[in-house]
Parts: structure tokens; C-alpha cells; sequence
């Protein structure tokens, strides 16, 4: 997805996922399915760029000799 679409559009609709998960949870009145929605809407959103994806995007960014050092950190 990352080669297709562009690490910009990657971490976008993560965090608009996660952005709506944060908005149901604000609605929550009580169901428990909701709740639960919401949360899984919440940790996908956040698993995008805190996840593989950002390391991917970082070693695409660096020159070969730098690679190390980038995963390193």
C-alpha cells in the first residue's frame, strides 16, 4: 500500500481512522458494542504510523549507507 498509494496518503488515513474512533468514543452512551468499535478504530488508526509503516518510510528516505543507523534508532 505504501508503494501504491505514498507514505503521506498511509499515515493520513490512519489518523482519520483513528479520528473517528476518538469521535465514537466521545458518542458512547452505554452500548458496549460501540465501545468496542471504537477502541478497534482507535488502535488501527494508531497502528498505521507507529507500526511497521513509519520504519518502511524512514529507510526509504535515507541513502543506502545510512540504513543501519536509521534502524538502529
Amino acid at each position: 500500500m505504501l508503494d501504491s498509494l505514498g507514505s503521506r496518503v498511509v499515515i493520513l488515513i490512519g489518523l482519520v481512522i483513528a479520528t473517528v474512533g476518538y469521535y465514537l468514543m466521545h458518542q458512547v452512551t452505554g452500548s458496549r458494542t460501540f465501545f468496542y468499535v471504537a477502541g478497534a478504530l482507535i488502535g488501527l488508526g494508531l497502528s498505521v504510523p507507529s507500526g511497521s509503516s513509519l520504519r518502511y518510510i524512514m529507510l526509504n528516505e535515507v541513502s543506502a549507507a545510512e540504513r543501519a543507523t536509521t534502524q538502529g534508532w
